[in-house]
């Protein structure tokens, strides 16, 4: 912002003016360049998600919340790409145009979810639970989203991408002398 749009959002703000006269000046000097625009503008910087509060707009990208407890919350445009959410319990959150896009959601729950808009591109939904969740019909699904044993908002399985061998979200999941690699359990080598 250059020094006279400064002055001129400075004698506006401190002036008894009207609100529109305000909202003029914000426009007017570009501080109000995200309206409009049909989706939040992530927050630079969010608490980590919890349940029952609302982080909605935040941008999470690449973050680790793994078996974490963050049911019941609003997470309406909230960005979690390439996020790690394995074991991560979501159920009966509000995540309306959530990006979940290239994320790892294995065996995450996200049952009675509202989920119109959501983009799960390339999410891994290994074992996942989506069932008794709302708007999947506008969810993005890719032919890169990985289905194996996940229940989908209808109730049904999709096994679409089950390789041979047991399933597994994490190591614990395997028997002895096995490792979870690429969601199926392999012999260690060695």
């Amino acid at each position: 912002m250059d020094h006279e749009s400064f002055d001129r959002l400075a004698r506006v703000m401190g002036a008894p003016a009207s609100r529109r006269a305000a909202l003029g000046a914000l426009l007017g000097s570009g501080l109000a360049g995200a309206v409009g625009r049909g989706r939040v503008s992530a927050q630079a910087t969010c608490p980590p998600p919890d349940n029952g509060v609302n982080r909605s707009g935040c941008d999470y990208t690449g973050q680790d919340f793994s078996s974490q407890d963050i049911h019941s919350s609003v997470y309406k445009n909230t960005i979690f790409r390439e996020t790690t959410m394995a074991l991560t319990d979501l159920h009966s959150s509000s995540m309306r145009g959530a990006d979940f896009g290239d994320a790892n959601l294995c065996r995450a729950d996200l049952s009675s979810s509202v989920l119109r808009e959501a983009n799960f591109a390339g999410a891994n939904l290994t074992m996942a639970d989506l069932s008794s969740s709302g708007g999947c019909g506008s969810a993005t699904f890719t032919a890169s989203t990985t289905f194996c044993q996940t229940k989908m908002c209808n109730g049904s399985i999709r096994n679409d991408d089950c390789g041979s061998g047991t399933v597994c979200c994490i190591d614990a999941d395997c028997p002895g002398g096995f490792i979870c690699s690429n969601n199926i359990c392999e012999p260690i080598l060695g």
